[in-house]
């Protein structure tokens, strides 16, 4: 709620300033938690609530329960390769594959055109965590 509605908070601007909207009725938490519930089921170990459009609002047609892992893989900033005008793999896995060979990061930035910064996001989400290693 207060990332959608609450300007002072830190990632509001991911959300409400982006128009992100919570579904009326889940203004209400035990609303939402019932909703959740009857709608998704009960949540497991290592999930927590996603929408499954990120640039959807949080509603009844919009959630799932997801990991870590998806959640990043849903993110706006989430960069994948593209050749030919087709998504053909996630960069992060090719990252990963080929530093894990013995690349350089260097080397894979500039053959991918990745800046300093977006390789640094790719390799603290997704290259070194635990599940990748």
């Amino acid at each position: 709620m207060k990332r959608c509605y609450d300007p002072l908070n830190e990632k509001y601007h991911r959300y409400g300033a982006r128009g992100i909207i919570v579904y009326d009725q889940w203004h209400d938490l035990s609303t939402y938690i019932k909703d959740i519930e009857h709608i998704l089921g009960q949540k497991t170990d290592m999930m927590s609530i996603d929408r499954i459009d990120n640039d959807g609002n949080y509603t009844p047609d919009n959630v799932r329960w997801a990991t870590d892992t998806e959640q990043q893989n849903n993110r706006g900033d989430h960069t994948s390769i593209h050749r030919g005008g087709v998504v053909t793999q996630d960069i992060a896995d090719e990252l990963r594959r080929r530093h894990l060979a013995g690349e350089s990061r260097l080397s894979l930035r500039k053959e991918f055109n990745i800046s300093h910064t977006t390789m640094g996001r790719i390799i603290r989400y997704e290259i070194w965590n635990a599940d990748a290693i």
